[in-house]
């Protein structure tokens, strides 16, 4: 049991409240002012009797907040009442860069950074033509539909989310809400759920009523354990209350770009030092809180699996980054480094992520980091959200037609497996600096793995809420065949046969197979358009079949099986190359001028 202050300066154990988000109401509007100003009651509260604290310091913070509530954090951090609670001081410091960053950052100059290859286009649509190669329908903010009609899903989203006031959720967001549960322990664990949960403001879900009794909820939640200073769940409500606000403040900086649709460069290096990149990038990655749940001598270390996280993810979205007008992508730097056309940026997350997995569980500790990072990078091909695999075979298809330099380049890169010398995941920062560096292509070298069998993925053929997609018949027995026929993917050594023959493996691979096969000229170019957009909306499966083993696999072991997810997407193609690279060259444009919404969350 947990100690914490009381309201009389003793110590009590914790008594936990129970709470149901049916007793807030589902459609209540949150009460929710700032984060700063819930996270100064909570310490009102809980220090009113404590001896030696000096209450002004209270004041301070909420006269600093008035400013901006990351303000009022940053005096948080410095003042002395910082070594009593569970929070980071170095996450403050990753957020207030945050904040610095999104106000300063400057815009370059397309041009100078996406060069244009002539045949490669791409429409972004409401209304696309799913049989063209040349289409793409917007992000959706809810990973598709089929989940709605898939039992094992629905009994997960039952038991971890039903009852915490949320509209439903498909496991585009479940999944990621999910890592701060694996290394918490099991009492804290809905708790930590419902407070990560706010971190939705990312994807307006705030904006929703059918969510406002989970932001009530949370924030109940929050009243609660934020007052029981120093203790692990007191770290994550702060850390929760801290992601929201600058969540908070950076969604009208984004809209406001994509109002104005001044394009997504920026100047790379020459603006933004790796440092402060790094830092930015961490503090932006909406999922924040559960790293203060882990003891604060642990962030150093955190940050590594913070960071590569959206690096892989922003190398699967680039597309609509550039739809959004978005300067704030890892490939846009990498652009403006000079790197990028090296795939330098895939190669540094190939590097972070092998480092990552090779320390999961050393000492008996699972690092939060470390778990955001590893999943992370396997929900990005799998979310349905960024539509990986329609545009996987669509990009390829378009490229191995391509009579350019560029595109015979950018095809060899995905098929080879680099990994950055030099490489220190213990220094994310430097190794980020040394990757951003021109010439950094001289870095790159062979990745050394072992070739593993996964099982068999019949499954994939009758998966609920779908059929398999409407295609010739001499196609039919080529995709089927996809399915069915197993092939080696490449990782480190050491995978257990546990972890090789898990069904997310063999569900994730027999979706690699299938669309890598429809890239190939076999197969005619409709048919190969309707497999990639049914391995979009047949994704959900792998990251069910993930969520399902979370309750059979030990922490470290359900880590190393996401790796493996994520492994299969990298060899013996690279997924993430393919996507960033293309969306590097393509001439992008949009079907309507709303098509991507006022950010990025349109629904299918």
């Amino acid at each position: 049991m947990n100690t914490i202050f009381c309201k009389d300066n003793t110590y009590s154990t914790r008594e936990r409240i129970e709470l149901t988000a049916k007793d807030l109401g589902k459609t209540s509007t949150p009460r929710i002012t700032t984060g700063i100003e819930n996270a100064c009651n909570a310490l009102e509260f809980a220090l009113a009797s404590v001896p030696d604290v000096d209450q002004n310091i209270i004041n301070r913070i909420r006269r600093d907040s008035t400013r901006s509530p990351i303000a009022g954090w940053e005096t948080l951090a410095l003042s002395n009442l910082a070594p009593m609670i569970q929070l980071p001081p170095r996450m403050v410091q990753d957020v207030a860069v945050c904040r610095d960053v999104y106000e300063r950052i400057r815009q370059g100059v397309e041009s100078d950074v996406i060069h244009q290859v002539k045949g490669l286009e791409m429409l972004i649509t409401r209304y696309p033509n799913l049989d063209s190669l040349n289409e793409v329908g917007p992000k959706t903010s809810t990973g598709g539909r089929a989940w709605l009609h898939n039992s094992e899903y629905m009994d997960i989203y039952r038991r971890r989310s039903e009852n915490i006031g949320y509209g439903l959720i498909g496991p585009l967001v479940t999944f990621p809400i999910l890592f701060g549960s694996i290394c918490a322990d099991p009492e804290d664990a809905v708790y930590i759920d419902t407070v990560n949960l706010m971190g939705t403001v990312d994807y307006d879900f705030d904006r929703d009523e059918g969510h406002h009794g989970g932001f009530s909820y949370a924030m109940a939640v929050a009243d609660k354990y934020g007052k029981e200073i120093g203790t692990k769940m007191q770290g994550t409500i702060f850390g929760a209350l801290l992601n929201y606000d600058i969540q908070m403040f950076v969604r009208p900086i984004q809209e406001k770009w994509v109002e104005e649709k001044c394009g997504a460069s920026n100047l790379g290096p020459a603006d933004i030092s790796p440092e402060d990149w790094v830092a930015f990038v961490i503090a932006d990655c909406a999922v924040l809180c559960p790293a203060a749940y882990q003891d604060k001598s642990l962030y150093k270390s955190t940050r590594a699996g913070l960071f590569v996280g959206t690096v892989v993810t922003n190398s699967h979205d680039f597309l609509f980054d550039r739809a959004c007008s978005n300067r704030i992508s890892c490939v846009m730097y990498a652009s403006a480094a000079g790197v990028a056309q090296y795939s330098v940026h895939c190669a540094f997350a190939t590097s972070t992520i092998d480092a990552l997995v090779q320390r999961v569980g050393q000492n008996g500790t699972v690092l939060y980091g470390d778990v955001e990072g590893i999943a992370t990078a396997a929900w990005s091909p799998f979310n349905t959200r960024y539509r990986s695999w329609q545009r996987l075979v669509k990009y390829t298809r378009l490229l191995s037609r391509s009579s350019s330099p560029e595109a015979t380049a950018l095809l060899a890169a995905s098929r080879r497996d680099t990994v950055l010398s030099g490489f220190d995941v213990d220094d994310i920062s430097g190794s980020w600096a040394r990757a951003m560096t021109v010439g950094a292509e001289d870095l790159l070298r062979e990745r050394i793995t072992t070739g593993y069998m996964p099982a068999p993925a019949n499954e994939l053929l009758d998966i609920p809420g779908m059929t398999p997609p409407k295609i010739c018949p001499s196609c039919t027995v080529l995709f089927e065949e996809a399915i069915i026929t197993v092939d080696d993917f490449y990782a480190i050594d050491g995978l257990s046969g546990d972890i090789v023959s898990s069904r997310a493996v063999a569900l994730a691979a027999g979706i690699r197979r299938a669309c890598l096969a429809a890239c190939d000229n076999k197969f005619c170019d409709v048919c190969a358009c309707r497999i990639g957009f049914w391995a979009d909306c047949a994704s959900y499966i792998v990251l069910t079949a993930l969520m399902t083993s979370a309750y059979k696999f030990k922490a470290a072991e359900w880590v190393i099986q996401c790796y493996a997810v994520w492994a299969v997407t990298v060899s013996p193609v690279s997924i993430m190359t393919i996507l960033s690279g293309f969306d590097l060259m393509c001439e992008l444009k949009l079907g309507e001028n709303d098509a991507m919404g006022i950010r990025d969350v349109i629904d299918f």
